[in-house]
């Protein structure tokens, strides 16, 4: 149990790192690795003063929260060079990736807090609900007709004989 603390805020550090890896390749997509590279070098030196200082205030929960502070940070950073190199960046993304972020930080909250010290039933029903609002969100958010008419069509082969 000692450990659940420390699982938690990596999946956490874990949730910022994708989001920001999403502003990340599309940086590299552009052609600016090197602003990357440079950053991470920079960042480097920060992340080890923090974690060297959190680890010796708080153990391995100090660790994991200066790596959970880290991708936060780094996140933020990327998200603004892209709003930079586009002023108009969040008009564009706005409508699918502000809505799934949302829902992501969302989900993660509720289920993170559902899984804290709740009985086996109420983590049970926690997932399946979590279940059945991750497939709508997907259906109604992220697939779009084709993608939705295949899969509908693949039920359908299998239901019939």
């Amino acid at each position: 149990m000692k450990s659940a603390p420390v699982l938690q805020l990596l999946i956490w550090g874990l949730l910022f790192g994708m989001l920001g890896g999403i502003s990340q390749n599309f940086i590299v997509a552009l052609g600016y690795p090197n602003i990357l590279a440079k950053f991470r070098l920079v960042t480097f030196v920060l992340y080890a003063g923090l974690t060297f200082w959190l680890t010796d205030s708080f153990g391995i929960q100090g660790t994991a929260l200066s790596w959970t502070l880290r991708s936060i940070f780094v996140m933020c950073v990327y998200l603004l060079v892209v709003n930079y190199m586009f002023q108009n960046i969040w008009s564009i993304i706005s409508n699918k990736v502000g809505q799934i972020i949302v829902v992501i930080v969302g989900y993660s909250l509720v289920v993170s807090l559902a899984f804290l010290k709740a009985a086996f039933g109420v983590r049970v029903v926690v997932a399946l609900i979590s279940i059945i609002l991750y497939s709508i969100f997907v259906w109604k958010m992220i697939l779009d007709r084709d993608e939705k008419d295949f899969f509908l069509n693949v039920i359908r082969r299998g239901v019939s004989p």
